[in-house]
């Protein structure tokens, strides 16, 4: 069984060094609270089953006696960590990375995918903040290439022409997706608590000015997964304390596009646990 308890935890005594740690890194953050869109203005409203905080404990032993959450989807298949290098990309490597965590809730093989791609294009080149709701659209219009196809961070335009690199990226495009109402803890556990189809969730956290994404709900907070590469945290995953898990920006992803060049069906990934 794969134990969610185990991770590191970041909470009131180290939140500023672990913030430090990506700035002297040279790890780019870039989450822009600023501009981000009003709740609901960007995205479908989520459908939430609410569970009562007092119920948390009950619906944690289910998943982990189930491992039905997405963390347990997440090790089975072996999801891979991003790094967004010293690029402030974060809101679209933690979109991509929960897609990336959905493929694998629907039984197939993730992809390793590099967010790079869509975000440069979508900032023509800047490397400036954004948030997830900015990064949606950019998705639904460039895809995301596979790393293989496309890797590291270019800068230089005719990386982006090629036309391996398009036709890797039309493969993986976000066809549905929901937005929680912001700074709402509970709308979070509820999602991916979820009995019938728990969901990965993006968290735009202002007090790191970063995004990250949530894959469970712990004992001890929730457990996110990270763009600062594998040696991050414990294999680039980390346990956020209660109190640093409200999130002002929170997007659900709920379906994928299947990755068959060609196929145009829609493919529903909910799960039946």
């Amino acid at each position: 069984m794969f134990n969610a308890d185990n991770y590191p935890i970041i909470d009131d005594t180290n939140f500023a060094d672990v913030v430090q740690s990506g700035i002297e890194g040279g790890m780019g953050t870039g989450y822009d609270t600023a501009n981000a869109m009003p709740f609901g203005t960007v995205a479908n409203a989520a459908k939430i089953t609410r569970i009562r905080e007092a119920d948390y404990a009950e619906h944690i032993a289910r998943q982990d006696r189930d491992e039905s959450s997405p963390f347990h989807w997440f090790r089975r298949f072996n999801v891979a960590i991003l790094n967004q290098g010293s690029w402030g990309y974060c809101w679209m490597y933690g979109l991509v990375g929960a897609i990336q965590c959905r493929y694998a809730m629907a039984g197939h093989n993730p992809p390793h995918l590099n967010a790079h791609y869509p975000a440069w294009l979508g900032k023509r080149g800047a490397n400036r903040g954004g948030w997830a709701g900015e990064a949606l659209p950019y998705i639904e219009q460039w895809g995301v290439p596979e790393i293989g196809v496309f890797p590291g961070h270019p800068s230089n335009r005719a990386a982006f022409e090629r036309g391996e690199v398009k036709a890797s990226a039309e493969l993986t495009k976000v066809v549905e997706f929901s937005e929680l109402p912001r700074n709402d803890l509970n709308a979070l556990c509820s999602v991916l608590l979820d009995p019938i189809n728990p969901r990965p969730v993006t968290m735009g956290l202002n007090w790191w000015g970063h995004l990250v994404y949530a894959i469970k709900v712990t004992s001890r907070g929730i457990l996110i997964a990270n763009s600062w590469g594998s040696n991050w945290g414990e294999q680039g995953l980390s346990v956020l304390a209660w109190n640093k898990s409200v999130a002002f920006e929170q997007i659900a992803v709920e379906r994928v596009k299947p990755r068959q060049s060609g196929d145009a069906r829609h493919e529903s990934l909910r799960l039946a646990v």
